[in-house]
């Protein structure tokens, strides 16, 4: 039987060095899999196991409830209101516990499709209707990194999300990307891959002009 992908009697041509080095390369991709396959379950199960606990925290359904009708309704709020204080410090805990999930997601520590699939609403519009109380709580505490991570999770999810190479250099470092060079880690690869086989080429013809060129005897 001829040998798949390789003529008959060329498999035998192959040089030991060279069966090795594709050993070598499956076994490597083999561990880089099983690394990232790992990974992946351990930050799914670390994110399970964080919207499980807040959904028996009873400080969060409270706040939740109390939000809630405003969230969905957009009423107006007063935020300046002595009287809504209490209501505020509701809203301010619902952003601290989506602002440290926001930041888990960042870093690649939580899995960013399991919170999309099930708080992605959520998170989107308790932002969205608590930006003007974000941004006062910046100007008053001249601290502009204030709920950083959350605004850069609204931003992901509504208004700006990843295009199509942002979303392939994440998938191999299973982690969101959220600074301007992303694009390196995709073209960068591909020109030294580029170049690496332009080089080939150019030293095989380089080669074969020599092999076929006849040396001048004297």
């Amino acid at each position: 039987m001829r040998p798949f992908l390789l003529g008959e009697g060329k498999l035998d041509k192959l040089s030991p060095q060279f069966i090795a080095l594709i050993g070598i390369c499956l076994a490597t991709f083999g561990w880089i899999w099983s690394t990232k396959r790992a990974r992946s379950l351990s930050r799914k199960q670390h994110t399970f196991n964080a919207l499980l606990q807040a959904s028996f925290n009873a400080q969060y359904q409270s706040a939740h409830s109390a939000v809630r009708p405003f969230v969905r309704g957009k009423k107006p709020f007063e935020w300046a209101a002595p009287k809504n204080q209490k209501l505020k410090d509701q809203f301010t805990f619902l952003l601290n516990h989506y602002e440290f999930l926001a930041a888990g997601v960042r870093r690649g520590d939580i899995s960013e499709s399991l919170l999309k699939d099930s708080q992605r609403g959520v998170i989107v519009s308790l932002y969205s209707y608590c930006e003007p109380y974000v941004e006062s709580l910046r100007t008053d505490r001249h601290k502009q990194a204030l709920f950083e991570h959350i605004e850069w999770l609204h931003m992901r999810w509504d208004e700006n999300p990843p295009k199509f190479v942002q979303r392939v250099c994440e998938s191999v470092i299973s982690r969101p990307i959220y600074h301007q060079y992303y694009k390196w880690f995709f073209w960068a690869p591909v020109v030294l891959l580029a170049g690496m086989a332009l080089e080939g080429v150019l030293i095989d013809c380089y080669a074969r002009y020599v092999s076929t060129t006849p040396v001048p005897h004297p």
